[in-house]
């Protein structure tokens, strides 16, 4: 069974942060989960300013206590606004924002991290908030994130009757597969199934095109992975196959079957290119739905 004790959300205070924590006190409702929502107040600019001409670039800012006091007014209000009748608590923290929520996911065990991603308008599949990304690479617990969590309202007390699961059928997917039969366990039962199989398209003078009957082959093998995987964890799940790219099938697929949400996989690998696959980051930007990394 889904293990979700503990929930960490970062805030910043705009709309967006609200939505987050919308979502966070529900699945914290639903699970009998702590939440611990935290904000860092990053290095103001006097640590890193110069004087030139005789005078400082950073005069105006506020001193430390001016912060730390609307910050905590601020932490205070959102939580009376989403937190009513839930164990939660608040961290003020100085520093590196990204740096230090990935620190505080093995000091307090935090089982989920759940923040916003920034991206808005026409731009929003370019852009990844550099707080968001660094801690998709560095954190080692599920994150739920994306761009448009700020889009849900009417939220919906109970807003995942629809999971679904993107798996690339690489090492890491029974994990992923996993997860998210756990999680759709807990609310549901209704789970999908995504998998984009690789593209072979043969150039010729009328332009590259697939092969029908190679499709076709392409499609059943893929099938028979995903039937193996399925029974290998002991789960059933209504199932999504097509040769395409992944960043812009899956995020239709899911959007198509009307997923409340979408469970993908990281890479296992905290090595020097960090946990966050290129496919991931792609998703992420591209999902209808809020996304949860694992």
């Amino acid at each position: 069974m889904i293990k979700l004790e503990t929930i960490l959300v970062p805030v910043d205070f705009s709309e967006r942060s609200l939505a987050a924590a919308e979502h966070a006190a529900a699945m914290a409702k639903h699970h009998g989960s702590k939440l611990i929502f935290m904000h860092v107040i990053p290095p103001a600019p006097y640590q890193h300013a110069t004087f030139e001409g005789g005078y400082h670039t950073a005069a105006m800012w506020p001193w430390d206590t001016q912060v730390e006091a609307f910050c905590n007014k601020q932490l205070n209000e959102l939580m009376e606004k989403t937190t009513a009748g839930l164990d939660a608590e608040k961290v003020l923290l100085k520093g590196d924002p990204a740096g230090k929520i990935v620190e505080l996911v093995p000091e307090r065990s935090v089982d989920m991290i759940m923040m916003p991603t920034h991206g808005y308008g026409p731009f929003r599949r370019f852009i990844l908030g550099s707080v968001a990304s660094k801690v998709l690479h560095d954190a080692t617990c599920p994150v739920f994130t994306g761009a448009h969590v700020a889009e849900l309202a009417p939220f919906n007390t109970e807003p995942y009757k629809r999971i679904a699961c993107a798996v690339d059928l690489r090492e890491h997917s029974e994990t992923v597969l996993r997860w998210a039969w756990d999680f759709a366990k807990a609310w549901t039962e209704d789970l999908i199934m995504i998998h984009a199989a690789p593209q072979l398209e043969i150039g010729s003078s009328f332009g590259d095109w697939c092969p029908t009957d190679t499709r076709h082959m392409l499609i059943r093998a893929a099938r028979e992975k995903l039937d193996k995987l399925m029974e290998t964890v002991g789960c059933k799940a209504e199932v999504h196959i097509e040769t395409a790219d992944p960043v812009h099938y899956v995020p239709d697929a899911a959007s198509n079957a009307y997923a409340d949400v979408l469970v993908i996989g990281r890479s296992p690998d905290r090595g020097v290119m960090g946990r966050l696959r290129t496919h991931a980051q792609g998703l992420i930007r591209g999902a209808h739905s809020p996304v949860i990394s694992v």
